[in-house]
Order: C-alpha cells, then sequence, then structure tokens
C-alpha cells in the first residue's frame, strides 16, 4: 500500500492534502470480514484498493474498512528512543512517546462533479472530520475507518437516482475517490503525526425506488429500504452498509416482512 514519493507527492499535490509527518503509513486496507447472517467484525483476508460498486439508494450510506497501519518499529526502536538512564532506573522506550490518533481526515473528489462535494484541493473543499481516540504502540495496528463522512452522506441522501437499474451502463453513476489521513502526536513530546495520504476509489450509483421502468417497486407507499445486510445487533452494523458490492434490488424494502425489525425500517 506504500507508494513511490513521486507518487505520493503527485496525489497530495492534487488532493491538496498535507504530507506525511512521522514514520507511520497505511500498509494495507482491509475489508470487514462477515456474511449476511453473522459478522464477525474482523478484517477480511485479501487487502483491496477500491470498490467497484456501492449502491447509496437507501438512507445513510456507510462504508467501513480496516486499514493495516506500519512504521511504529522506527519510533520505538533504540536508535529513535534510546534506553534514557534515571538514576538507578532504565526506562524502556516501550513506556515512553508512543503513537496517539486524535482524528480522521476525509477529502472527496468525484467525476462527474457530485452535487454537495466540493472536490479536494480546491479552495473550499469538503472535509470531513471524524474524532478518534486510538493509541497505538505495537509494529502494526488496524484501525477501522469509516468512508463516509457526514457532509458526504448528506450529500448522497440527497443525490437523485443515477440509473434506473441499469448495471452495466458505464454513463450513469460517479467515479468517487476518497482520500484519508490519520492525524495524531507522540505521546510524550506532543509532536504532530500524521500517516501517508491514501485515495480509495469507489464507483457510486443510486437505484431508483418507485414505479418507473427499472425502479426498485416496494408496491407500497413506503419507498423506503433497509441499508444494512442483518438484523442481528449489534452485529448489523459491522456488516456494512447493504449497498457495498450489490445493487438493491424489492428484496431489501421495509415492506417485506422479513425486513420489519431490520435498521432503517423502524414503523412509520
Amino acid at each position: 500500500m506504500r507508494v513511490s514519493n513521486v507518487l505520493l507527492c503527485a496525489s497530495l499535490a492534487m488532493a491538496g492534502c498535507q504530507p506525511q509527518q512521522g514514520p507511520v503509513f497505511v500498509s494495507g486496507i482491509f475489508p470487514l470480514a462477515g456474511t449476511s447472517a453473522a459478522c464477525s467484525g474482523e478484517p477480511g483476508k485479501l487487502a483491496i484498493s477500491g470498490l467497484s460498486l456501492l449502491d447509496v439508494a437507501a438512507k445513510d450510506p456507510e462504508f467501513i474498512v480496516w486499514a493495516e497501519l506500519s512504521g511504529f518499529e522506527s519510533l520505538a526502536g533504540a536508535p529513535a528512543q534510546p534506553p534514557l538512564q534515571v538514576g538507578t532506573r532504565v526506562l524502556a522506550p516501550a513506556a515512553r512517546d508512543k503513537v496517539r490518533f486524535e482524528r480522521l481526515e476525509l477529502r472527496y473528489s468525484s467525476r462527474p462533479n457530485m452535487p454537495g462535494v466540493v472536490n479536494a484541493g480546491s479552495a473550499r473543499e469538503t472535509v470531513d472530520v471524524i474524532p478518534m481516540a486510538t493509541g497505538v504502540g505495537q509494529d502494526k495496528a488496524l484501525v477501522t475507518i469509516p468512508l463516509l463522512g457526514r457532509l458526504l452522506v448528506k450529500a448522497l441522501n440527497e443525490l437523485p437516482p443515477t440509473s434506473l437499474g441499469n448495471a452495466s451502463d458505464p454513463t450513469t453513476g460517479y467515479d468517487l475517490s476518497v482520500n484519508f489521513q490519520l492525524v495524531g502526536s507522540l505521546s510524550q513530546s506532543g509532536n504532530p503525526l500524521r500517516t501517508d495520504s491514501v485515495t480509495f476509489p469507489i464507483r457510486v450509483v443510486k437505484s431508483e425506488v418507485g414505479s418507473g421502468p427499472g425502479a426498485i417497486n416496494c408496491g407500497t407507499a413506503d419507498t423506503r429500504l433497509a441499508p444494512y445486510s442483518s438484523a442481528v445487533a449489534p452485529a448489523a452494523r459491522a456488516c456494512n452498509y447493504f449497498g457495498v458490492g450489490q445493487r438493491f434490488t424489492p428484496e431489501q424494502c421495509c415492506s417485506n416482512a422479513a425486513n420489519a425489525n431490520k435498521v432503517g425500517c423502524e414503523p412509520l
């Protein structure tokens, strides 16, 4: 996942993000494991570099991944933090400066331009900031990354349908790039820390719900869709939004009796 300095500088210049500070970098991105019946909340085995389809037809879409962070050995090793003699005591590096992440910054770019989203690098770029409280200090660490921030979700909720259900039509939808950075500091010295800037591409479509040709017909006046693939709490959110990698169908209509107890299908 770590890219060359030339490519990284080019991507930073295009995205308008601040450069990396410190040695910690994203070494891999992994999906949340789980099926529609059981969600483990654990990282999947195969790394991913993008998402070919995200159907945002239901309210409040969500897409979470695991980010594997590496580079901590450069901070904890003896060259960076040699043992410190205090009287008769020797303080090990493990008891001293550690990494703590305080926020996640998300920036977006899309083709064509998505209404409600200002592309990264612009003077008024859309930036979602998600507070965090994550301390890490081992050789590698896994951190959950929600790739759709509050401002982007608002824009996706207001987005009109982008197609009439034709999944093979390349002229519909948006090519969205989500750029994320973890921002924090060292626990003792307070020195700032930023991971490298990572761009994750997502193909966004929005199926139409209604009665038109190719639309999802829910059969009643209730046109809501059940966002999550599992009704078991709290695992429902660990499986991610239903539209990840697949389009919605009438089976996800809240009017379907099988979805009566699912998140987002509360009684009207």
